[in-house]
């Protein structure tokens, strides 16, 4: 069973109430919020804000702590669960492409609905090409992160 990055700060500000001795409510009042704030976001009803965060970062002196890990943790979460453990795959692949045993050359595409196995040279070139044209033109994946999350604000 693996935990979500989210899961992880949640944890962590449950941590910070209880390892002081408060209650929710008692911890709402000290940060100025009530602990109904408190309560759904422990129990990941209410996602924290960075407001939230922010509050709790002040009144615990933390030094902003609690607001870098929701940034960063926040990024970890992007992608949909069953994504997640590809992409790990995807960071760790050399290549699109593999020699078989019997030297056969492979390529593999991935699309949103089906995957497919290739092993034409016509489609190994293909495949070959067209990769080498996504890596010429994106971007690392901070800048195309920030990217989207610019282009993000204009759409509400």
């Amino acid at each position: 069973m693996s935990i979500t990055a989210a899961e992880i700060l949640l944890d962590e500000l449950r941590h910070a109430r209880t390892s002081r001795g408060m209650n929710q409510d008692e911890f709402g009042r000290f940060i100025s919020y009530s602990g109904t704030p408190v309560s759904a976001v422990e129990t990941a009803t209410r996602p924290p804000t960075s407001e939230y965060v922010a509050a709790v970062d002040k009144a615990l002196k933390t030094g902003g702590i609690f607001a870098r890990l929701l940034e960063r943790l926040t990024a970890l979460d992007m992608a949909p669960v069953w994504l997640r453990e590809w992409i790990t795959f995807e960071e760790q692949a050399k290549a699109l492409r593999a020699t078989m045993p019997d030297d056969t050359i492979v390529g593999h595409t991935d699309y949103q609905v089906r995957s497919q196995t290739v092993s034409s040279a016509s489609e190994i070139a293909t495949l070959q090409k067209t990769w080498e044209a996504v890596l010429r033109d994106a971007l690392p994946r901070r800048p195309s992160l920030d990217l989207i999350k610019e282009a993000a604000k204009t759409w509400t």
